[in-house]
């Protein structure tokens, strides 16, 4: 299980350390991959190989399914976690997140979220503004 938010940083050479609480779930490799949020997902090899069983299945003619398997499986890259706990983040996913510096990481439960820190204190703002009114519209899901 993935829980807790961890600001860190990327080096020059594209290496993000994966917090060691995070870490210890993922397991020698992983998969890194957009997220139509503007920010990447990592993860878990079993949690990867479910997600693209689903997103298998999903049909052939449908454009909208296409699509998302084309920004999915194209913007996915195959991560070993290196003996000091890194991942090399290639360069097109650095460009889709804009991420160059500081990063913050996100325990999603099954899977660890990675943003720029700029956008995730955006999104923190926006979401923090709101949170009464998202809680609202979705009171039966709890």
């Amino acid at each position: 299980m993935f829980l807790g938010t961890f600001e860190h940083t990327l080096d020059a050479k594209g290496r993000l350390a994966i917090p060691a609480k995070l870490r210890n779930s993922l397991g020698e490799k992983a998969v890194l991959t957009r997220s139509p949020d503007r920010c990447l997902v990592l993860y878990p090899m079993d949690e990867w190989n479910r997600l693209a069983q689903q997103l298998s299945q999903l049909s052939q003619v449908d454009r909208n399914a296409r699509d998302l398997q084309y920004f999915i499986f194209g913007g996915a890259s195959e991560c070993e976690i290196d003996a000091q706990g890194r991942i090399i983040v290639p360069a097109m996913l650095r460009n889709y997140a804009s991420i160059d510096g500081d990063v913050v990481s996100v325990g999603m439960n099954t899977h660890i979220v990675i943003w720029s820190q700029a956008a995730w204190v955006e999104r923190e703002t926006r979401v923090n503004g709101d949170i009464d009114n998202i809680a609202a519209q979705l009171v039966g899901l709890f």
